[in-house]
């Protein structure tokens, strides 16, 4: 239940993919939206966040994901 308040299981995932221009173009072709709400502080932007195209989307069941090409900060290939 991701887009209800009282959340039940995962409200955001990651996938790691190769083709990220592709990926976000069939993203938006099955009705998901770019999410771009990041925080307020530019400390932890600086410190979470690559800058770069947004790689966030929430699906039609309002659940957040990211696609990226590149691992997340702390993971690795």
């Amino acid at each position: 239940m991701c887009g209800d308040q009282q959340r039940h299981g995962p409200h955001h995932f990651g996938v790691y993919i190769e083709d990220l221009e592709g990926t976000a173009n069939k993203c938006m072709a099955n009705g998901t939206v770019p999410y771009s709400e990041l925080p307020e502080d530019p400390g932890e932007k600086a410190k979470n966040y690559r800058l770069k195209r947004s790689d966030k989307f929430k699906g039609v069941e309002q659940c957040l994901f990211d696609i990226a090409d590149e691992p997340w900060i702390g993971a690795t290939k």
